[in-house]
């Protein structure tokens, strides 16, 4: 239900545009919530536009059932969440970490609980600063994220005193998706350059995405391959931050696969800032409450293992 009264509703309108989004469908008629919210938030850039028509323009609102509708609105509403905009607290040289947490639906809000907000953890979205909280700005899915308890975690082993998370995380996303020519490729160098633009220096990449390629049988060269243009334009955009690698095919009935796994322990070149994540393949069916998913105890662990992965990085500029 509306937080305005029609009477408010029609004088916001009446101040700039109103924008009607294409929805989104793949080849099986399933609604793409990555590509939608990626559209939602380009058409949020322009400064006159006043309000998004979701699920209505082109004829979705009378051709969608009405459970489909409220799963395309509610996907507009996420990527427009209304959160106040605040500054970074200074912190001392090397007690900030600043890291773009990347990949797919375990990388998003598609744990079983969301974490409670801890204090010094924050998130950047489409260029600025919020405090943090679950489920994350830039990432699909309306459950918890494992990035929320690492942050807390990491906080709490003293080694940073403030969390920056720069989420980027689309369910199904395969790693073609992120690769030049991807889907979500432009997005993911605007989620970069929209921190950059802040005086954000990372300090850390994560990346957890893979279960996608093992259920599509992706080779691993082409994984390798894939990975390996992405990080190119990663560097392009200046960022030499170290990025760390997650084994990460396990999903439902999909065995995990180790050609995919090998892929991503291959990937590791210290010289090259190539670390190895953590191994999220051996965490079960016990940890994942629909046999993909992070349940509850799933990510705590996933945050743990997460936690004894990093070192820690250079110190990030906050702005002033």
């Amino acid at each position: 239900m509306s937080r305005m009264s029609p009477q408010e509703m029609a004088k916001t309108l009446a101040k700039g545009l109103l924008s009607f989004p294409v929805t989104h469908f793949d080849r099986n008629f399933q609604f793409q919530e990555g590509p939608y919210r990626e559209h939602c938030a380009w058409l949020l850039g322009f400064k006159r536009l006043t309000g998004l028509f979701a699920a209505g323009g082109t004829g979705e609102f009378f051709s969608l059932t009405p459970g489909k509708v409220a799963t395309v609105v509610s996907a507009a509403v996420k990527e427009t969440a209304g959160r106040t905009p605040v500054t970074l607290p200074k912190t001392a040289p090397g007690r900030t970490m600043i890291a773009l947490v990347f990949g797919q639906s375990n990388a998003g809000n598609s744990g079983e609980t969301r974490a409670a907000p801890h204090p010094g953890v924050f998130e950047v979205h489409r260029g600025q600063i919020y405090e943090a909280r679950d489920p994350l700005l830039g990432a699909t899915g309306d459950g918890g994220s494992v990035w929320m308890r690492l942050a807390a975690k990491a906080i709490a082993s003293g080694a940073y005193d403030t969390v920056v998370l720069v989420p980027f995380a689309f369910g199904t996303a395969d790693i073609a998706s992120f690769a030049p020519g991807g889907s979500l490729h432009e997005g993911l160098l605007d989620a970069i350059a929209g921190a950059r633009e802040r005086g954000l220096a990372f300090t850390h990449l994560l990346w957890e995405q893979g279960e996608a390629d093992a259920i599509e049988r992706t080779s691993g060269e082409v994984y390798r391959q894939k990975f390996g243009a992405m990080l190119a334009s990663i560097r392009g955009l200046g960022v030499g931050a170290p990025i760390y690698v997650a084994r990460a095919t396990r999903c439902s009935k999909v065995h995990p696969s180790a050609e995919i796994a090998n892929a991503q322990s291959a990937l590791a070149d210290p010289a090259a800032g190539i670390l190895p994540g953590p191994d999220l393949d051996t965490l079960g069916f016990a940890d994942r409450y629909d046999g993909c998913h992070f349940s509850t105890d799933g990510l705590e662990r996933a945050a743990e293992l997460w936690l004894g992965s990093l070192k820690p990085g250079k110190d990030a500029k906050a702005p002033l």
